[in-house]
């Protein structure tokens, strides 16, 4: 495969966060940095990166070595992808980060730009579009699916430590049969004794 640097003059290393993008552009010829920068993590912020990449480097000979382009990097390599930009996804960085300084994020930027650099293969970003839709719908089904057998699991284990009249009321029943007499449960406001009555309308609040 054909090295990156006969491919391009400036890798701009991208070090990304929740609510802000740090980029450092990064000469292939002496791997010095150049200048480093900080954007929001938004798609103005984005526009504002690209624009200050191009005012350092020349069009169609610079490329893109961002981290977490499945997280925090995602937008800003969907993005620059739009734009016809070369775009790296870097990943299984070999050294780690740095995150004990206010310069953490330049110096991130920085080694994502260089190591990238020094490898002999890259990849590209996932496309998003439909894949990552899909993504999205299998995520939320299945935390969805685990989250109902959570809810399963208390409901039963309510059951079994239930005082034993709302006990013997519940048992025996279809789990849709269950969850249907448990929302039509009310708790008797009546009661004021302590023990198993105190039990059982605390059981039914629940």
């Amino acid at each position: 495969m054909t090295d990156l640097a006969e491919l391009v003059d400036h890798v701009i290393g991208v070090d990304p966060d929740r609510d802000r993008v740090t980029a450092a552009v990064v000469s292939v010829t002496t791997q010095g940095e150049l200048a480093a920068a900080t954007f929001p993590a938004t798609r103005r912020g984005y526009g504002q990166a690209l624009r200050w990449a191009k005012t350092l480097t020349v069009d169609e000979r610079r490329a893109w070595a961002i981290e977490s382009t499945g997280s925090y990097g995602a937008g800003l390599a969907a993005t620059l992808a739009e734009k016809g930009e070369f775009v790296i996804e870097f990943d299984h960085p070999s050294t780690r980060a740095s995150k004990d300084g206010a310069k953490s994020d330049s110096l991130d930027a920085v080694r994502a730009a260089r190591e990238t650099l020094g490898r002999k293969t890259w990849a590209t970003p996932r496309s998003r579009g439909l894949r990552e839709g899909l993504r999205t719908l299998i995520v939320a089904r299945d935390s969805a699916k685990l989250a109902r057998v959570a809810a399963i699991n208390v409901l039963k284990a309510l059951i079994v430590t239930a005082p034993v009249d709302l006990r013997e009321d519940l048992r025996g029943l279809t789990f849709g049969q269950l969850v249907d007499r448990c929302i039509r449960l009310r708790p008797d406001t009546a009661t004021v004794t302590l023990g198993s009555c105190c039990a059982a309308r605390w059981c039914r609040l629940t």
